[in-house]
């Protein structure tokens, strides 16, 4: 999902660090990608965005808006944790069912909050 929540599984040892490496290079190259098409379809913008996909509000400051990041990706990472956890799954059976469900709704309300 991206590469807080694989160093969070690295951290915890749910995965190896060959696959945490492979994971955080495939990220990285998927947002290199990502930004070339946005590029591609719409270079005005992305000129005029100064090659971001978007800035702090004039009233947020450098440091509120890390901390707001802070707070919103540790949010977010135990919500995967929390969603992913075999053993709770084993004892609910809708747990599998409603994790993407559930991972989802976490980062689309971290965006309406922070984006």
């Amino acid at each position: 999902l991206n590469p807080a929540v694989t160093f969070a599984m690295l951290i915890a040892g749910r995965i190896s660090i060959l696959r945490a490496v492979t994971y955080v290079v495939c990220q990285l190259a998927g947002a290199i990608v990502g930004s070339a098409l946005v590029l591609a379809v719409d270079p005005l913008g992305h000129r005029a965005a100064l090659g971001a996909a978007n800035r702090l509000n004039t009233w947020v400051t450098p440091g509120r808006g890390l901390g707001a990041e802070i707070l919103l990706t540790s949010i977010f990472v135990f919500i995967v944790f929390a969603a992913v956890d075999q053993i709770r799954g084993a004892n609910s059976a809708h747990l599998p069912v409603l994790a993407p469900f559930a991972i989802g709704i976490a980062i689309f309300m971290a965006h309406i909050v922070a984006v």
